[in-house]
């Protein structure tokens, strides 16, 4: 045999005490050497009780009770400070010299030694010597019997078994019943079935053992671990594993013909790892999960989750809970779902502030009736999701998140501070354009001549007090009175994508969007408040903005083909900054019952029937137009301007001399993008200057994206701007960066709407 100990040789050969002759002292482990001491031969204390491990009569080690539960060496000294598998390890046998009393000899490179008790030291001698002094005779004390004994007699007999090395035993047939397992390796140990009820498991290793079926019901297991341990159907109610590591211990089974459930109830993790767990047909109702890591684990199929479950303070990284009704589940500032899977999951009325779901999937979540201030959502997935009742969002970062179809009615995301609440009576009082009694005797001392102002009946107010500004939106519970706040924290909801959100009522005054994909049939933003909104480089394309207040906004570059805004606010803000729409592509854009007073339109694209006016050419191209050519230099002038044309690009005549189409759809590109075609008109105006003038007319090739990022290409019907001269006032920048004022002095319309810059049509109708 060699020196080294393998991970299944040498069994638990009994757990011992060893006392001198003179029956009053003990060999001892203090500070890692043994030593001998005073104490009781009928009470070994556990420093005086030694696990063996061998043939008792022919080779044995010996691990001593100090803190790391080491085996012991000799170096000048006896001392407990080897590992298991380490080849400097003491090998030992008994010789008896009666029935009571042995020599402990100890065997090294052929030379036997007897350890011998010089005072409080224990020290060896060589056999040759003689007479052996009684010093050196022991009587051995069994405090627990060796594996073989248990497995015969199929008991422990409550013998403490602290710090024993079983590991890979098969323990199925040993009763562990009320047994002290404290500090023992049972990795890899069969206790299929065991009843560890009324043990003792303090700092016990359990990995990989196989514990399926084990009866462990209000068992306290502390700082134990159990990695990749197999927990099938055990039943473990109100047991305490707090501080335990438990990842990827395997609580269910990939055939459960029996339909078996394994039993957690009530059971408290506290600050426990459980890194991997699968939960499926685990009863988990009224667990305790405080600070415990739950990173990766599945709870999908589990049972109970909506009883009661404690997630303070949990990391969820990556965890699935899809699927369950969370508003009993204790939720604080400290719980981290990163990433988690959280679909069709109900949080309806939770306090969610300050929370972590960062890259969270939580399509169809509920959030109805929740407080997400400062809640943190980037790159979070809320497709389809409820998050209705006039929550309260301020401060909450939904950067790059997914909102498509969402649905956030009355959400308040502006930087507005809510100042005080009224009941949802005072309704009917505002409806009537009046100040309810509640407002007038509140602290905020509104008078009662201030201008009510029905936004949305039932829903939404406003009330102007001499100058001081107040909105109202009723929730479900009560109606919110706010005003804006320069020091409060807006929502940040930059490159969200969000086709068909529904933000009706929403406060979004002041609220970072840019880049935002908004639009589709069911997209909404009725009577929401959009002040000071930042949606520049926003894909609106289609959207439909109803009553909605967008006073200083700002949708520079923004993509705007074909959408509406109905009755919306775009005057400046109340400190005069314009609402813009610079570089913004306006073609089909309408304006219906809407003033764009002080607007900014500098090099927007704004469409006429004849396209996006773009930019001038020489008359002298009209020649060779007239034969249907398109010189290199023609090709040049196109490019520098920044519309390069195909290869392909044709001329069509539409009048002689005057009017011609240049066609450079390029069937072999499927990545071309921007006009098609292109107008160009001769034009000799009033001040005798003669040259073409180019226009882009529909359609617009856009690319698409699929959900595999391969794109398609599409074309974009698009027609003439819907804004007339009525709707702009003198102060109004148009296109060509000049105030429509200039209007008359030698310019006409269409040139005031010409942008100075080319105006780039967009490369990608969904790019996010």
């Amino acid at each position: 045999m060699s020196n080294q100990i393998e991970k299944n040789e040498m069994c638990f050969a009994g757990k011992y005490a060893f006392v001198i002759s003179d029956r009053s002292t003990l060999i001892t482990v203090q500070n890692n050497t043994l030593c001998i001491v005073p104490g009781d031969p009928e009470s070994p204390n556990a420093s005086q009780s030694f696990n063996l491990y061998g043939d008792l009569n022919t080779e044995f080690i010996i691990q001593a009770p100090n803190p790391d539960w080491n085996y012991v060496s000799y170096q000048q000294n006896y001392l407990s400070n080897q590992i298991r598998t380490s080849s400097d390890l003491c090998k030992f046998h008994f010789e008896p010299i009666d029935s009571v009393s042995t020599y402990l000899v100890q065997v090294e490179n052929g030379i036997q030694y007897v350890l011998n008790a010089n005072g409080e030291k224990l020290e060896r001698l060589p056999k040759t010597q003689t007479p052996l002094p009684l010093t050196s005779v022991f009587t051995q004390i069994v405090i627990t019997d060796s594996l073989e004994q248990m497995i015969t007699q199929r008991s422990t007999l409550a013998n403490p078994l602290t710090g024993v090395y079983l590991s890979h035993q098969d323990l199925t047939k040993v009763a562990l019943m009320s047994t002290n397992l404290s500090y023992a390796d049972l990795s890899g140990a069969n206790l299929s079935r065991q009843n560890l009820n009324g043990a003792t498991a303090n700092n016990t290793c359990f990995d990989t053992a196989n514990m399926s079926e084990c009866i462990a019901n209000g068992l306290t297991f502390t700082n134990c671990t159990f990695v990749n341990a197999n927990m099938q159907f055990v039943q473990m109610s109100n047991a305490k594993l707090q501080n335990c590591n438990l990842n990827l211990a395997q609580f269910s089974a990939p055939d459960n013909p029996e339909n078996k459930f394994t039993n957690m109830q009530c059971t408290d993790f506290t600050k426990a790892s459980l890194v991997g767990c699968q939960f499926t047909k685990t009863l988990v109702n009224s667990c305790i999960f405080n600070q415990a890591n739950l990173t990766n684990a599945d709870f999908s199929l589990a049972k109970g989750v909506d009883e009661n479950l404690d997630f303070r303070g949990a990391l969820m990284i990556s965890s699935n809970l899809s699927n369950h009704d969370l508003r009993e589940c204790q939720i604080d500032e400290y719980t981290n779902f990163m990433s988690a899977t959280l679909n069709e999951c109900n949080f309806t009325g939770h306090d969610l502030s300050k929370v972590v779901f960062v890259r969270a999937m939580m399509q169809k979540a509920i959030l109805d009736d929740t407080i997400l201030e400062g809640t943190q959502l980037a790159f979070a997935d809320l497709s389809y999701a409820s998050i209705k009742g006039g929550v309260s969002m301020i401060g909450s970062n939904l950067s790059n998140s997914i909102l498509q179809g969402a649905t956030l009615t009355g959400a308040q995301l502006g930087a507005k501070n809510t100042l005080m609440n009224l009941p949802l009576s005072d309704a009917t009082t505002l409806g009537q354009s009046k100040v309810p009694d509640d407002l007038a005797k509140s602290k905020l001392h509104i008078s009662v001549d201030a201008i009510v102002t029905v936004i949305q009946p039932g829903t939404s107010w406003t009330i102007d007090d001499h100058g001081s500004l107040y909105t109202l939106s009723a929730n479900s519970k009560y109606i919110l009175v706010q005003a804006a706040s320069p020091t409060s924290n807006a929502a940040i909801l930059s490159n969200v994508y969000m086709p068909n959100a529904n933000f009706d009522q929403a406060n979004l005054y002041a609220v970072e969007m840019s880049g935002v994909h908004w639009y589709g049939a069911n997209a909404s933003a009725i009577n929401a408040d959009l002040g000071l909104a930042n949606l520049s480089n926003s894909n609106l394309s289609g959207m439909v903005f109803t009553q909605s207040r967008m006073q200083g906004a700002s949708f520079d570059f923004a993509k705007l083909i074909g959408t509406r805004f109905i009755k919306t606010s775009l005057e400046p803000s109340e400190d005069l900054k314009p609402t813009s729409f610079a570089f913004a592509s306006m073609q089909s854009t309408e304006f219906t019952d809407t003033n764009l007073f002080s607007a900014n339109l500098t090099n927007s694209a704004y469409a006429f029937d004849d396209g996006v006016p773009l930019f001038k050419l020489d008359p002298k191209y009209a020649a060779e137009l007239n034969i249907k050519s398109i010189s290199d230099k023609l090709q040049s002038d196109f490019s520098n301007y920044g519309y390069p044309l195909e290869p392909c690009a044709n001329v069509s005549i539409e009048t002689e001399d005057s009017i011609w189409i240049i066609d450079h759809t390029n069937s072999n590109n499927s990545s071309q993008t921007g006009y098609a075609r292109f107008y160009l008109a001769l034009i000799n105006d009033e001040n005798g200057l003669s040259y073409i003038h180019v226009s882009g007319i529909t359609p617009l090739l856009v690319l698409v994206l699929d959900e595999h990022g391969s794109h398609d290409q599409m074309q974009m019907a698009f027609g003439k701007t819907n804004l007339t001269q009525k709707q702009l006032n003198n102060n109004t920048t148009c296109p060509s960066g000049m105030k429509y004022s200039m209007l008359g002095n030698h310019l006409s319309f269409k040139e005031l709407m010409t942008a100075a810059v080319p105006p780039k049509p967009p490369k990608c109708a969904n790019c996010w």
